[in-house]
């Protein structure tokens, strides 16, 4: 556990801090901490069975996030928002300060990432590199056993801190076992065979044989199995160069009102129903998905299928396509019949298309690297706030994650605005001026909003989904 967490429509709650208050400056974040929550029993604590959870834990956990001996990948979380000169105060044993450089109206969703988990100092000191194997934390269950590769067991924590409404000590499972497949027709099997209690995801090898073309599971298991499909934090979409020293771009690409053509070129709804069996929504609105806030496809209005506009567009902008080289787009190996579907649309408003496959790792590298004009990519949030996707095109933001190079005076204004604003309704409006630029100027192609998808048994309940996709089992029961 954390300082915070969120709950299942990803607003932040309380979870080791019962309550906090904000400076007027919005410098100065001070919380309050639960006196009744205990780390798991281990034996770096030597005569006690377990401790209890203090200021100091937190002040510990947060400089090793930053310790660069450590390296930890969180270590983003912290980096230019704290006053390094001073980062915490401990006003007690359960009072803690955190100070920032500067306003950050996201704060504290960043602190429900996992990243902030509290640990204690003693399981580091004593287990030192066998940390890994010997984590000792607060939450709703406690390691037990692993067997690399194969599966993960955990032990109920009889002594968790959090209830249910009814004032029942959570978590209600005894214990949980976690099963490692590469495969994923295995883990499939393996679900059918009754040897897995829940299955997160769909893969080309399964889908067909759980879903219809439509989406919806299969009349045959309605009896046996629940699914689950709900909002997921993630975009799918393709990539336009704006600004390069590394790559010359196409000069189609550099006209708006071409860019703005391949927005309404492409079907869609069409792509979806057939190439996701309709796991997704269609990107209709910006570039922030459905699942935050700030989505509301009534305000931020974007691109419908349109060819005829399309047409229109690449008329209106005295270019004539068939004069040029054709327009490559960059795609990884696995995204092939996306490619090729977007292709042909594109070709039925005029433009010539190639398509060039990289594996997924070089693709990024050259992304990252600016060198390529046209590209696939999806966004996937860090914490649930829409910063976490605005930022992909503020200017002052390098590669990644800014990897079109976007540039806009106004845009960045907003953005700037928006990190100090702490009314969370001002900020939404902040946030939707920011996503209707970047539907004007069109350096991206939103194709789809990515959805989760869960399968459980019915004697399973509790295990719905949640729009980061994180798997809480605090209130799951299997009968």
């Amino acid at each position: 556990d954390g300082l915070v967490r969120l709950d299942s429509k990803m607003q932040v709650i309380p979870a080791i801090a019962d309550s906090w208050t904000i400076s007027n400056n919005a410098l100065d974040y001070t919380f309050y901490l639960n006196k009744e929550v205990f780390f798991h029993e281990n034996i770096c604590f030597e005569n006690q069975k377990n401790r209890r959870v203090n200021s100091f834990d937190f002040q510990y956990s947060f400089l090793r996030l930053l310790d660069p001996n450590v390296a930890s990948p969180g270590a983003w979380i912290f980096k230019d928002r704290l006053n390094l000169k001073n980062p915490f105060t401990i006003i007690d044993s359960f009072q803690f300060i955190i100070h920032l450089e500067k306003p950050f109206g996201p704060f504290l969703q960043l602190l429900t990432m996992q990243y902030c988990s509290v640990i204690p100092k003693e399981a580091i000191q004593y287990h030192k590199a066998n940390f890994r194997i010997n984590p000792v934390g607060t939450g709703p269950f406690e390691f037990k056993r692993w067997e690399d590769g194969i599966a993960l067991f955990l032990k109920k924590n009889e002594h968790y801190f959090l209830y249910d409404t009814q004032g029942y000590r959570l978590p209600y499972l005894s214990g949980v076992k976690i099963s490692f497949m590469e495969q994923k027709k295995i883990e499939y099997l393996s679900f059918m065979n009754h040897n897995l209690d829940f299955l997160n995801g769909l893969d080309i090898s399964y889908i067909n044989e759980l879903l219809t073309e439509e989406g919806v599971l299969k009349s045959k298991f309605n009896q046996e199995i629940k699914f689950y499909k709900a909002p997921y934090l993630n975009t799918e979409y393709l990539g336009i160069l704006h600004n390069s020293t590394n790559h010359k771009i196409h000069p189609l690409l550099k006209n708006k009102k071409i860019r703005q053509a391949i927005n309404y070129g492409i079907n869609r709804k069409e792509l979806v129903t057939y190439l996701k069996n309709n796991i997704g929504k269609e990107a209709n609105s910006g570039f922030v998905p459905n699942g935050l806030n700030s989505f509301d496809t009534n305000i931020v209005k974007g691109y419908h299928y349109n060819r005829l506009k399309a047409i229109q567009l690449i008329q209106e902008s005295g270019l004539i396509p068939s004069q040029y080289p054709p327009i490559t787009i960059h795609v990884n190996n696995a995204n092939q019949d996306l490619a090729e579907f977007v292709a042909k649309q594109l070709e039925m408003i005029g433009l010539k298309i190639e398509l060039e496959m990289h594996p997924s790792d070089f693709l990024g590298q050259i992304v990252k690297q600016g060198k390529v004009d046209f590209f696939r990519r999806s966004w996937l949030a860090d914490y649930a706030d829409p910063e976490s996707y605005l930022t992909c095109f503020y200017s002052k933001n390098g590669s990644p994650p800014n990897y079109t190079q976007f540039s806009n005076t106004q845009f960045d204004y907003l953005y700037e605005k928006s990190l100090s604003e702490l009314d969370e309704t001002k900020r939404v409006e902040l946030y939707q001026s920011m996503d209707k630029i970047l539907i004007e100027e069109a350096p991206i192609v939103p194709l789809f909003y990515d959805e989760i998808v869960r399968f459980t048994y019915h004697n399973v309940s509790g295990l719905a989904p949640n729009s980061i996709n994180l798997l809480d089992l605090r209130e799951v029961r299997k009968k």
